[in-house]
């Protein structure tokens, strides 16, 4: 009777290993994909801005290459991983446009920002 209740406390404390076991992995999984949304998240909110401020740059009837630096310098700075491709940077007389994605590993992130000429009007600055 005694080796009996010795083995089934055993089988208890090696199902509750494996079920602790489980769970660490389950616990493991579950934040790191947390992690990996909360850093794509940022990462897209951040290139919007960059691009924006990209966008901005080109309005204030800065150079191309100047505004180009600096968001290369804003991206890269900030997400260390990745490469940053900008596919197309414009202005005119009515408009600021930037196209850029951003790849890592088999993550693409196409950000596309467009921003209307004059960014004030004539009203606003009376």
């Amino acid at each position: 009777m005694g080796q009996q209740s010795l083995t089934n406390s055993l089988g208890e404390r090696g199902s509750v290993t494996l079920e602790t076991i489980a769970m660490t992995k389950l616990a493991i999984l579950i934040l790191t994909g947390g992690l990996l949304l909360s850093f794509v998240m940022f990462a897209r909110t951040w290139l919007k801005r960059s691009a924006y401020e990209t966008a901005v740059c080109l309005a204030t009837g800065a150079p191309k290459l100047t505004c180009e630096g600096e968001l290369k310098v804003l991206v890269e700075g900030t997400l260390p991983v990745g490469n940053l491709v900008i596919r197309r940077i414009y202005v005119d007389q009515r408009t600021a446009e930037v196209d850029l994605t951003w790849n890592v590993s088999e993550l693409t992130l196409h950000i596309h920002e467009k921003l209307k000429l004059p960014l004030v009007s004539p009203e606003e600055i009376l």
